[in-house]
């Protein structure tokens, strides 16, 4: 037990020496003394442990025989022992030597609250967070009848772990006993007639001649309190600062008296003076008889709540008092808790601020960062960059207050409720953390816009993730600790700041951009030899080559990026990687043993560690893909629905990101050859990203492409017009007017011109669509559509017949040469039909081009 803070008395006798023998403990050493005595450290070879030795001054119990003296320590011993607490000190053992009792107790390693009040500042929070743990100490010994009687800074360790602890529970009960045996007006054992200025310290423990007879309540209660004389005759036990009114007048202390010693230390801690003025001893007395309270210092910043709760805490009247200390712990945890979570709260909105404030309700809240942003987004002049800034706010709106929420949580649940350990806090702060990072790099990026970022604003908001890893003890185990070392550390944390700046590059669309900051990062990481960073890099620039249309590369980067996340136990990243690699070799490189094994590995580790529905959602995203290649397209379209329901589970039922699936699943549902179903999912599809996107988006010019179709496959050629013509004006704008996203469009208006007879218009539109495919497209069966419809309407047109036939027995060659699956099969038929009914002579053959 430290003693850190006590003061000593030049007037005492020379310390013990070591190895003396203290009953059976033996003294290493002097470690503090006061007033009432001096602490040694002692050795108890019985249990070699280290104790904490208080040895008393004066006779234990006046003029009693050995044999009372030894029964009223015992009794002593009892009562103490009967206080198990974590804020109370453990006592060992009591017991005489040379005349003088010793109590043997636990030895702390750590401070008086009264050093630690004043080695640097407190706040308001932490102050009733240590006071409130040594009241629970104090209430656990009223709880056996045990009254402290000398509460006080002083007498209060906070130990170097942080656990608080009041000391010297029984040594008022053994002043004060004996006191009351000698009757009043007698002459203590310790009488101290000195003045509590120069000579004395009003902090000090004293049993004093005779209670004073109190002078009236000062005129001036803001004199200093470190100037009042002792000289009185009679027996008062206490320190005087701390004392309250019935100790000062002599009389019978209970467990109001420990609470009014209580709220004078905790009104000191808070506002840097005591309640009660006095320049001399009886000015002192006088005014906390008459409660007369100083007034409260300029500039305290003291809740309201917690004075009122401190002066009902230090009335006259012990009646007026909280019936316990308890009742008074309560009020002070009420206004702790309200406390902290406006502490915790303005925490986390400090962190969000300049980035991405948290709005206070479900409206779009205007700050100076995000009208930044705003402007950064219309400058770019695109017709749908107000669309895309509002979708991008509700995501990051949603983000960043789940954020507050989470960090505001985590922040009680260990400080304040108490059911959640400070390696769970650390976890959740790590990846909280981690995900500040990210935003702050997203919304630098979007302060800087460019058209790439407004067309990929939302994609890249909704790419920040759900944060149910920032809740979820079981996603949270999956994330591994900072290294040790602190150099090591450090250049970890600023190469994670580096990775958040690649994460955003990528989500906003600059791959070339993303690609050279991820080489250059990936070398320093491999430097650093921190293989759970080392994992996360080699994903990013996996997903980078993907960006640049570099399969190969990829592949064999996230196949790297899985292997070193396994060997490092780092889950979410072989849950990410595993989930890619479906897409690329299962889809993009038709390697479906490949897909199916990576497939079933990214279950497993999703299984494992829990959760992750986003991360979920896009594995049954990809593997729906691998599935349509391979011809299984039920399974596909199972696939589709299942990812559907785990991405609506993470990002709600109206995101873009699962109006992705919904469109995927339409493609597999017509391929099918249930095209009426397909409508219907595109049909939703085409609404759910347009009103988060705007129609003018060309994530909603796909979905309008593939409505076109497919209404133009149920013969509801009027009904396609429009949606083809609104793909084709924005692809036209938005992509190369001469790329292959423009042939989709050209496709369904010239189809849906067909279907209405117009068949010029058709062949104006499949003309075009023809030749771009020709110049760009490898596909076989992306070439056959073409040919077939541009023959078919050439021959309605009445035009080159023999170019018609070629045409088309050009597109049966190439569905002949792609993967059979039941679209090319369906096709391939449609086209037999065609050339038997070009041979049959006919009076009018210009339906052969419907």
């Amino acid at each position: 037990m430290s003693t850190s803070g006590s003061l000593q008395d030049p007037r005492v006798d020379e310390p013990l020496p070591r190895g003396t023998t203290v009953n059976r403990f033996v003294l290493l050493g002097l470690v503090g003394r006061g007033a009432m005595g001096e602490v040694y450290a002692a050795h108890d070879p019985e249990l070699d442990r280290t104790v904490a030795i208080k040895l008393l001054r004066g006779n234990p119990n006046g003029g009693a025989s050995p044999d009372d003296r030894r029964a009223h320590l015992i009794r002593e011993a009892q009562a103490i022992a009967k206080v198990s607490h974590p804020n109370v000190v453990v006592v060992y053992d009591v017991g005489t030597f040379d005349g003088r009792v010793f109590i043997a107790m636990e030895f702390l390693q750590g401070h008086t609250l009264g050093y630690w009040l004043q080695v640097q500042p407190r706040s308001v929070g932490e102050i009733l967070d240590v006071f409130c743990a040594a009241g629970r100490g104090l209430a656990a010994a009223h709880d056996k009848e045990l009254v402290h009687r000398d509460f006080k800074p002083e007498n209060v360790m906070v130990a170097s772990d942080g656990q608080v602890r009041v000391m010297d529970f029984g040594l008022a009960r053994i002043s004060i006993d004996r006191d009351r045996t000698k009757g009043a007006g007698t002459t203590s054992v310790l009488s101290i007639p000195s003045p509590i200025g120069d000579d004395g310290d009003p902090l000090a423990t004293r049993i004093i001649a005779s209670a004073p007879k109190p002078r009236a309540a000062s005129a001036n209660p803001s004199q200093g309190d470190r100037t009042a004389s002792l000289s009185q005759t009679g027996s008062i036990m206490g320190t005087p600062a701390y004392m309250s009114p019935e100790q000062f007048r002599g009389e019978a202390a209970d467990a109001r008296t420990d609470q009014f010693s209580f709220c004078v230390a905790l009104y000191e801690a808070l506002y840097g003076q005591r309640p009660f003025a006095g320049s001399s001893y009886e000015n002192l007395a006088a005014n906390v008889i008459a409660g007369a309270v100083r007034p409260e210092p300029p500039g305290a910043r003291v809740p309201a709540a917690i004075r009122r709760a401190l002066l009902r805490g230090v009335s006259a009247d012990a009646q007026t008092r909280f019936p316990s200390m308890n009742a008074l712990l309560a009020d002070l945890r009420q206004e702790l808790a309200l406390a902290a979570v406006r502490g915790f709260a303005a925490g986390a909105a400090a962190k969000l601020q300049g980035i991405w404030e948290a709005p206070s309700t479900d409206q779009l809240w205007e700050t100076e960062s995000k009208i930044a942003i705003q402007r950064a987004f219309l400058a770019t002049e695109k017709p749908y960059a107000a669309a895309a800034f509002e979708a991008a706010s509700r995501v990051l709106d949603r983000f960043s207050r789940r954020w507050t929420e989470l960090y505001v949580d985590a922040c009680e649940a260990t400080h304040l409720r108490g059911e959640q350990s400070t390696e769970i806090l650390d976890l959740k702060m790590t990846a909280l953390g981690e995900a500040l990072g990210d935003l702050r790099a997203l919304c630098h990026e979007f302060r800087r816009a460019t058209a790439d970022t407004v067309e990929n604003a939302v994609a890249a908001a909704n790419a920040l993730g759900t944060l149910e890893r920032c809740a979820d003890i079981n996603l949270l185990r999956a994330i591994l600790r900072p290294p040790g070392d602190p150099e090591t550390r450090a250049a970890v944390e600023r190469m994670q700041g580096r990775l958040s700046e690649v994460r955003a590059l990528a989500r906003v669309g600059r791959a070339a951009d993303g690609l050279k900051a991820v080489l250059a990062l990936e070398n320093d990481a491999r430097q650093a030899g921190y293989a759970p960073l080392l994992a996360e890099v080699l994903f990013m620039s996996g997903v980078m080559h993907v960006e640049v249309s570099d399969i190969e590369t990829a592949t064999r980067t996230l196949e790297d990026a899985t292997w070193t996340a396994e060997l490092c136990r780092h889950d979410e990243v072989v849950a990410q990687a595993t989930a890619s690699l479906i897409f690329l070799t299962g889809h993009a490189q038709s390697r479906f043993d490949a897909g199916e094994i990576w497939s079933r590995h990214a279950e497993t580790v999703l299984d494992r560690i829990g959760g992750h529905d986003l991360i979920r959602g896009w594995l049954f995203n990809n593997r729906g893909a691998m599935r349509a290649m391979q011809g299984r397209l039920r399974d596909a379209v199972e696939d589709s629905r299942l990812a559907i329901a785990a991405k609506e589970k993470a990002l709600g039922p109206d995101d873009p990101d699962v109006g992705i699936s919904i469109g995927n699943a339409a493609l597999f549902l017509d391929d099918l050859g249930d095209t009426a179903e397909a409508a219907v999912y595109t049909e939703r599809a085409v609404r759910i990203m347009a009103a988060t996107l705007g129609l003018d988006h060309p994530k909603v010019a796909v979905q309008l492409a593939n409505q076109a179709e497919f209404l133009n496959r149920l013969g509801r050629f009027t009904e396609a017009r429009k949606p083809a013509e609104g793909a084709l004006a924005v692809f036209e704008r938005e992509t190369d007017p001469q790329g292959l996203y423009v042939t989709y469009p050209l496709l369904a208006l010239g189809l849906c011109h067909m279907g209405m007879g117009r068949f010029q218009e058709a062949v104006a539109h499949l003309e075009r669509a023809v030749r771009i495919r020709e110049a760009k497209e490898t596909a076989p069966a992306k070439l056959a559509e073409v040919h077939f419809a541009l023959g078919r309407a050439l021959w309605g047109a009445r035009g080159d017949r023999v170019r018609a036939r070629t045409l088309t027995e050009t597109a049966r060659t190439e569905y002949r040469r792609a993967p059979a699956t039941p679209a090319t099969q369906r096709e391939l038929a449609e086209i037999d039909r065609w050339i038997e009914r070009c041979d049959e002579p006919v009076g009018d053959d210009v339906a052969l081009g419907a």
